[in-house]
């Protein structure tokens, strides 16, 4: 019997997909890829509106062999660190009540804000030489400069007071927290992560409150000590250079992604690079927590949601119903395509 002949070229058009995913499973990927779009935008905007956000908090708490990594990028502000080391980290030899640790007068918070006091005087004179205020009768600029300098100690003042009394409040709950951590069996219990892990974020949220109050009141004082200028001596002098810490801008940068990334996934647009983007995000976020280190939090949500981002990065979900259709078209017409009709699927 002869064999049956190969089929000719002609048989099967060359631009004919290998297989169909059906419309029911283009829609599920097309909603798919728009609900992580639109999760993602959502973490951005809210990031976005929110004053006070700060990853500080999100890297201090960062385990594993890039640890170092993720906190190198947290400033140190005005040896802010080294203080809540010393008043509630693991370096100190044994235990202790805070309330007895703050009744000493030489404990770590007054210190830490008597040497932010001691800065923000220096810089305050370094202005007061830079723009050489005018003292008449009229306007007195150094006067007003130093009222402002007041007023940046009592934000400082009343901030330490409110995080002096949250330890206060919580002394058992931080000395529990404490003696949990140093316990050999304290990460193993199963009961135990969920409330180590909430105490954890709950110390971390106050000591990044205080911080960040205490950079607000800095950076508002760094704008004061220039806008009591008149106009005059405005036209005269520069205001003091001041370099935007790396913390911040890494902010910015990590909220406007997550919102480019939303934006094109929702509306299907460089989709494959959009997917690909948040996928090595999520993976950023998975390695401040791996999962073999002992005390890690649990990443289920974002491993899950990342390996949906990798498996739409490797379809054409943003040529259906998506803005990539109309970018692939005009692709291939001006690559000199003969078909710029056809769309592959």
């Amino acid at each position: 019997m002869k064999a049956k002949p190969s089929p000719t070229p002609e048989a099967r058009p060359l631009n004919a997909p290998r297989y169909s995913i059906g419309f029911l499973g283009v829609l599920a990927l097309v909603a798919l890829r728009a609900g992580i779009g639109w999760h993602f935008f959502q973490q951005g905007v809210e990031k976005y509106e929110n004053p006070t956000f700060s990853s500080e908090a999100f890297l201090r708490q960062a385990k594993g062999p890039l640890a170092a990594t993720y906190r190198s990028m947290i400033p140190d502000f005005h040896g802010f660190d080294d203080a809540m080391d010393e008043l509630l980290g693991d370096n100190q030899p044994q235990i202790k009540d805070v309330r007895q640790v703050l009744a000493d007068k030489n404990n770590p918070l007054d210190r830490w804000a008597n040497q932010v006091k001691q800065d923000w005087g220096k810089y305050a004179a370094d202005a007061a030489a830079h723009y050489q205020y005018a003292e008449t009768p009229v306007n007195n600029e150094k006067q007003a400069a130093d009222s402002r300098l007041n007023e940046a100690f009592e934000k400082l003042d009343d901030a330490v007071g409110e995080f002096r009394a949250w330890l206060v409040d919580n002394a058992h709950e931080v000395a529990y927290w404490h003696r949990l951590e140093r316990s050999k069996t304290g990460n193993e219990v199963p009961f135990e992560k969920p409330r180590l892990a909430t105490q954890q974020a709950e110390v971390f949220a106050e000591r990044t409150k205080l911080k960040t109050e205490a950079a607000k009141a800095e950076k508002d004082l760094e704008t004061d000590l220039y806008t009591v200028l008149s106009p005059e001596n405005r036209e005269k002098h520069e205001p003091m250079a001041s370099e935007e810490p790396l913390l911040a801008r890494f902010d910015k940068f990590l909220m406007y992604s997550l919102m480019a990334i939303g934006v094109c996934l929702m509306a299907g647009f460089l989709t494959r690079l959009a997917a690909i983007g948040g996928a090595f995000f999520l993976l950023s976020v998975m390695g401040t927590q791996p999962p073999w280190v002992m005390d890690a939090l649990p990443v289920y949500e974002q491993t899950i949601e990342m390996l949906a981002l990798v498996a739409i990065a490797t379809t054409a979900s943003g040529r259906w119903l998506g803005l990539d259709y109309f970018l692939s078209k005009l692709c291939g017409c001006c690559c000199g395509k003969g078909n710029c009709d056809a769309t592959k699927a």
